[in-house]
C-alpha cells in the first residue's frame, strides 16, 4: 500500500540520490526540523520542500575545488597535496571519519586502497575521486579543478 508519505530517515538518502549529499550535521538538522513537531513521516511535498531549502544554492565549482586544496595545504604552484595530507584532515577535523571508515570510502570510490603517496590535485580528486563533472561548461577543461 502506497500511504504518500516518506519516513524521515529515508531523506537523506533520496537527496543523495538526487545529488544532494549532506553532512551528517545536516542530516540531524533537517531530521530535527521534522521531528520536532512530533512526526516520524513526511509527504512529497514536505520532502520537496526540505530538499529546496537544503540543499546548496550553486554547485561546487573547480576554483572552489582549488581553493580547498590550497587552504589544506596543497602546494602553492602545482596545486598537488599528498593524499596522506588530506587523509589526515579527514580523520581530525569537521565530522572526523576513523581510519577503518575512511579506507573502505576510498576503496568504494576509487577500487582499491591508496597508499597515501600519491600527489593529488584538485581535479583528480573532484573527478577520479568524487566523480564529479565540470557544472554545466560544455567546453570547460577538465584539468581546471
Amino acid at each position: 500500500e502506497i500511504s504518500g508519505q516518506v519516513p524521515i530517515e529515508a531523506a537523506p538518502d533520496i537527496f543523495r540520490a538526487l545529488g544532494y549529499y549532506p553532512s551528517q550535521f545536516e542530516v540531524r538538522d533537517l531530521q530535527h526540523e521534522v521531528t520536532r513537531k512530533g512526526r516520524a513521516t513526511i509527504t512529497l511535498t514536505e520532502l520537496i520542500r526540505l530538499y529546496v531549502n537544503h540543499k546548496p544554492v550553486r554547485d561546487v565549482l573547480p576554483e572552489d575545488m582549488a581553493g580547498a586544496f590550497a587552504a589544506l595545504g596543497a602546494e602553492p604552484i602545482s596545486g598537488l597535496l599528498k593524499a596522506d595530507a588530506l587523509f589526515m584532515v579527514l580523520k581530525r577535523i569537521g565530522e572526523p571519519l576513523s581510519d577503518p571508515e575512511l579506507q573502505h570510502c576510498i576503496q568504494a570510490l576509487v577500487g582499491h586502497k591508496m597508499s597515501g603517496r600519491e600527489d593529488l590535485s584538485a581535479a583528480v580528486f573532484a573527478e577520479q575521486i568524487l566523480g564529479f563533472e565540470p557544472p554545466d561548461r560544455p567546453d570547460h577543461d577538465h584539468d581546471d579543478y
